[in-house]
């Protein structure tokens, strides 16, 4: 775990015990992080602010690939989930 993966749990975190962020859904690959939707006031992860109403998740790197935080203002339903090779 990276010290940016820390930072991104820990925010979440008190986030959601504020009320500020709320979990909506899944990501589609694995490990399947969750996707939040930002409340009525915009927050403030990873040093981005992200907008009311907004989506958003951080999909961990595969196979020791970089990590992606993704703001959307939606996201649309996968048609198929991507399972970790074992």
């Amino acid at each position: 775990m990276t010290d940016t993966d820390r930072e991104y749990e820990s925010t979440v975190e008190q986030l959601l015990e504020r009320g500020a962020i709320k979990e909506t859904a899944y990501w589609y690959c694995c490990p399947f992080p969750s996707v939040y939707r930002v409340g009525k006031t915009p927050v403030h992860v990873l040093g981005q602010e992200i907008p009311s109403g907004y989506a958003f998740v951080y999909e961990y790197g595969d196979d020791g690939a970089p990590a992606q935080f993704i703001v959307r203002p939606t996201f649309g339903e996968a048609d198929s989930r991507k399972y970790c090779d074992d």
